[in-house]
């Protein structure tokens, strides 16, 4: 019995430090787009900022735009109000569409092929507008991807925010508002009993913290889940 004991947990641990050198492998910069929290009134018009977070220089990139119903992209002579900031270079051109599922996938390319300024801050602004009361819904910047120079693609992990709200991200273990790496750790010391389990950890919801929660955070970082 306690043979057995000894080799399930040596092929635990295994298994956590192969997940981790995936995750580290997968995860080798922190390079993101995210948005944050959102407070707007019914009738109100405002800006939903994306931000780029980069230690890697980039020239373009896309994601779609998921928002509650009652929240908008406004338009303008039919096409979506999306406007870069300081960050772009003149070269920088935005593009938008409306996808089946009713999200807005935003475009932005340089003709010249040249990287965004800076590594960090707003990189467009989307106007929004508020056509009835939110409380508390979730928006989502899904399906996004970050080009280099050379042509290299990066899928980034979905971020999701709030309305009118700071509702829980499911993953973020930590409780900083983002799913990350510290929540993959975080995680891995409640499985190894080096920190007391906690109602976050259980991102799969069957009330245990083990490796699939592990699995689970990983694969929310890497957008594969939802």
């Amino acid at each position: 019995m306690t043979v057995t004991f000894g080799i399930r947990t040596m092929r635990i641990v295994a298994t956590l430090i192969m997940l981790t050198q995936i995750m580290a492998f997968a995860m080798n910069a922190n390079d993101r787009l995210y948005i944050e929290n959102l407070q707007i009134l019914s009738g109100e018009t405002k800006q939903l900022a994306i931000y780029l977070a980069n230690d890697t220089a980039y020239c373009a990139f896309q994601t779609d735009v998921c928002l509650p119903d009652g929240l908008e992209v406004v338009t303008d002579d039919g096409e979506y109000i999306v406007d870069l900031t300081g960050r772009k270079d003149r070269t920088h051109a935005v593009s938008t569409f409306q996808q089946d599922d009713g999200s807005i996938r935003i475009f932005v390319t340089s003709q010249s092929v040249r990287p965004f300024n800076g590594n960090s801050g707003a990189i467009a602004m989307v106007e929004v507008t508020a056509t009835q009361d939110i409380n508390n819904q979730p928006m989502t910047l899904q399906n996004s991807m970050l080009v280099e120079e050379n042509g290299t693609k990066h899928i980034v992990a979905n971020s999701t925010a709030y309305v009118n709200g700071n509702g829980h991200i499911t993953g973020d273990v930590t409780g900083d508002g983002k799913v990350d790496a510290a929540d993959v750790n975080a995680v891995i010391n409640m499985v190894l009993g080096k920190a007391g389990q906690t109602a976050a950890g259980d991102v799969t919801g069957d009330g245990n913290v083990d490796i699939a929660d592990v699995n689970a955070v990983i694969n929310l970082m890497l957008g594969k889940e939802k």
